[in-house]
């Protein structure tokens, strides 16, 4: 240990402005306070001029890492409207944090019975990572994720039919992690059936005005 610094003028000075300090704050806010509580309505009124930035502070800090875009298109489909199938679940978020988030993690699981899907993995490049292969997510990044809901086998199916889907996950929710602190989003059975209906609806082409032979 070098006592040189311990006794060195900086560190004393230093700590005898820190004491002055704090004995003028104490000093401050002792009166200050006295002064608010002795009126009801004072008190009032500093509640609610403190309250506001005191939740915006709080909701700041304890918010979830990532800002989800809302999107009516959070599952991947293909196919047509008499045979659909549903490939993953699907999302787009923006790290609204001002660090890099380190630690992503997440999965589906089924409200039907149970079912635990694939784990998420993040779209680098236009192909599916895991996310601990990637350098995090910077701030203000933009992160696409998916989540599949069959296991990636070669050669095996890659997509659930609409009858196993709708078996299996027509409510669900979507559990999430980002360094650590945790997310639950649910998609109940009216928006699953209504986008399965939408996408059918989009796959129909329309019926346009059209020569015919005559019978």
């Amino acid at each position: 240990m070098d006592w040189r610094k311990l006794f060195s003028e900086t560190i004393w000075q230093k700590l005898l402005e820190y004491v002055v300090v704090s004995l003028i704050a104490t000093k401050f806010l002792g009166d200050t306070f006295g002064w608010v509580t002795a009126n009801p309505y004072r008190l009032t009124l500093a509640a609610l001029l403190l309250l506001p930035p005191l939740v915006y502070v709080l909701w700041r800090r304890y918010r979830f890492p990532i800002k989800w875009i809302p999107s009516p298109y959070f599952l991947g489909m293909r196919g047509s409207p008499s045979e659909i199938e549903v490939l993953q679940f699907q999302g787009n978020g923006i790290n609204r944090l001002d660090r890099v988030i380190d630690e992503l993690k997440g999965h589906l699981i089924s409200r039907v019975d149970g079912t635990r899907s694939q784990p998420l993995e993040i779209i680098v490049g236009g192909h599916a990572h895991d996310p601990a292969d990637t350098n995090g997510i910077p701030p203000m990044a933009q992160v696409q994720i998916q989540i599949r809901f069959v296991p990636k086998i070669a050669d095996g199916p890659d997509a659930l039919s609409e009858r196993d889907f709708r078996d299996h996950w027509a409510d669900f929710d979507f559990v999430v992690s980002a360094d650590g602190r945790e997310q639950t989003i649910r998609f109940d059975r009216a928006k699953v059936a209504k986008l399965l209906d939408k996408f059918k609806g989009e796959s129909t082409p329309p019926r346009l005005p059209h020569v015919t032979l005559k019978a």
